[in-house]
């Protein structure tokens, strides 16, 4: 749907297709950054999470994917459901449901990651505000009717697919996560690339780097 008015003006597809990979990487940066800077109240560290957040390594040992790329609806879904909690309104609850939906348009696996990852922050967050708890997961419980009711044109072919196609237990049991793979960097990297063949594989390089795991465990132990 972006795409269509570049092509249709008759710019050269191989351009439309790094426009896009482009507006990817910089529109994740930023999304990461609204949510940062909104959880902390400061734009240092909200600019060392965006640029964290661009340049992951899964992001970059996934470089040919363009769905992947588009992550930006993730941190901007989680940035409406702490609103929702801090100021319960339709709005924003609204808001966590489009996000989730557009996440799904644009890249199915990651649609479905981040709507259980919505849940799971929602229960977290209730158990924080639970004076608004039940304000907020109305709201929000609204919002997931509408990412369902927008997403369900969109997934009735995969729904119809799946009568007929569905994958084989060792397809599953090869490419999930084992806690090792968490271990795994990148390929190319140049620190941690070796650990690629001794602890990862295709789809199962899920080191993010040690500054990212670094630096919110130092600021939890500065409390």
């Amino acid at each position: 749907a972006l795409a269509a008015p570049l092509i249709w003006a008759g710019v050269p597809s191989g351009l439309v297709y790094n426009l896009l990979l482009f507006a990817g990487f910089v529109c994740s940066g930023l999304a990461m950054f609204v949510l940062a800077r909104y959880l902390t109240g400061q734009s240092g560290p909200a600019i060392v999470a965006a640029a964290i957040f661009t340049v992951a390594p899964y992001r970059i040992d996934h470089f040919m994917h363009l769905e992947l790329q588009w992550t930006m609806w993730m941190p901007l879904a989680f940035w409406a459901i702490h609103r929702t909690f801090d100021r319960p309104s339709w709005q924003s609850g609204l808001m966590a449901g489009v996000f989730v939906w557009l996440q799904i348009v644009s890249s199915v696996y990651y649609g479905v990651f981040l709507a259980a990852a919505c849940f799971v922050l929602t229960l977290s967050l209730s158990l924080i505000h639970r004076d608004v708890a039940l304000r907020a997961i109305a709201w929000l419980t609204a919002g997931a009717a509408v990412a369902a009711l927008l997403a369900l044109p969109y997934a009735w072919p995969y729904l119809q697919a799946s009568r007929t196609m569905v994958r084989r237990l060792t397809e599953v049991s090869t490419y999930s996560a084992h806690l090792w793979n968490y271990l795994a960097s990148a390929g190319p990297g140049r620190f941690w690339g070796w650990t690629s063949d001794r602890l990862g594989g295709v789809e199962l390089n899920l080191f993010p780097g040690l500054i990212p795991i670094l630096l919110p465990l130092a600021r939890v132990l500065n409390r």
